[in-house]
């Protein structure tokens, strides 16, 4: 993989990071539990508590 690639890759993840982080910590819980399917399919089969502490 080529060094221009990684520091791609590095900052779609460091975007992504940085707006899951802000997210969390201005409590919108609500726009969080909306986006997680997007960004993890498999919450959708979890129980309604069991998304709520995945998401805390």
């Amino acid at each position: 993989m080529r060094v221009e690639q990684l520091q791609r890759d590095y900052s779609v993840v460091d975007l992504a990071t940085r707006l899951i982080a802000s997210l969390i910590r201005t409590g919108n819980v609500a726009a969080l539990r909306e986006a997680l399917p997007d960004a993890v399919p498999w919450t959708v089969f979890l129980p309604a508590e069991d998304v709520d502490t995945f998401s805390r």
